[in-house]
């Protein structure tokens, strides 16, 4: 299946840095890039647009809004072939609707106008809860660079092995993949203490989840590192070194949590490196 990959872009720092993120890894998947701008139609237009005589005002808008995204990211863009859409209407789901026939969802973790301006934003964060593809998040100060090293989270979850499966996709023998299998039993013990004291549960816990990684991943491509510590000081620890981390949706079990996930929320909000979000299994295709 050729990729294709939505990127949003609303003039902001942190959108721009979503844009080349995907233009610079964009080549080594063959993968066609359309950068998408929604911007709110004005009122004196839709007023217009009440009275069936709007449309030339709202053709005239989206002009100056396509011609303000061209200049905006000129600088970036040079003489690559992509494709420009701008749309008037809600960002989030604009978003949504043109990644329903994409791969791959590219965002800012920050953008601007009220839309953005908070945390995550509620743009990103509403495009990686409900996206039915992998969303990207890329922070503002991303260092521009080639996609080396992939860290990717495993809990034992099938959602964690969707993650595991996409990951090893993407690094397509160009990067490395790291699994990192964070095993947390009794997390108000010491690591040592827990491997002294609760070495049975930890040998039983530690087979399960990899034996289920072994079935995903059997020629072991991703190299594996069992970690018994909290899933998010490892993942944190792990991402230093890393050009891209990948997380489940949600997944099952002891570092498990529900909807996005207290983990992979943090990574998103947290992380100095892009953060893929796979979606739940049941959406993933």
């Amino acid at each position: 299946m050729s990729e294709h990959w939505i990127v949003g872009v609303d003039g902001s720092f942190g959108s721009r840095s979503a844009l080349d993120w995907a233009l610079a890894n964009a080549p080594l998947h063959d993968a066609e890039v359309t950068v998408l701008h929604a911007h709110q139609q004005g009122a004196a237009a839709r007023v217009l647009s009440a009275v069936h005589a709007g449309r030339e005002a709202e053709s005239g808008t989206t002009g100056t809004a396509l011609h303000e995204l061209d200049a905006s990211i000129a600088d970036l863009v040079g003489d690559r072939p992509i494709e420009r859409r701008v749309i008037s209407g809600h960002a989030g789901r604009a978003l949504l609707e043109a990644a329903a026939t994409a791969t791959l969802l590219v965002v800012g973790r920050h953008g601007a106008g009220s839309a953005w301006q908070h945390g995550l934003g509620s743009v990103s964060r509403h495009c990686v809860l409900h996206a039915a593809v992998p969303t990207v998040v890329v922070p503002t100060d991303w260092d521009h660079r080639m996609t080396e090293h992939i860290v990717v989270g495993y809990d034992g979850s099938d959602n964690a092995g969707a993650a595991v499966r996409w990951a090893i996709g993407f690094a397509n023998g160009h990067a490395d993949v790291r699994a990192l299998l964070a095993i947390e039993i009794a997390p108000w013990l010491r690591s040592d203490i827990i491997e002294e004291r609760l070495a049975d549960e930890l040998r039983e816990e530690r087979s399960r989840v990899v034996e289920r990684l072994d079935r995903i991943d059997p020629d072991g491509i991703a190299r594996r590192e069992v970690v018994v510590r909290g899933a998010r000081p490892a993942l944190a620890r792990a991402a230093e070194t890393a050009d891209l981390v990948v997380v489940g949706a949600h997944g099952s079990g002891r570092i498990a949590s529900a909807v996005l996930g207290s983990v992979s929320t943090w990574m998103l909000d947290a992380s100095t490196h892009p953060t893929v979000v796979v979606p739940a299994i049941e959406q993933f295709i």
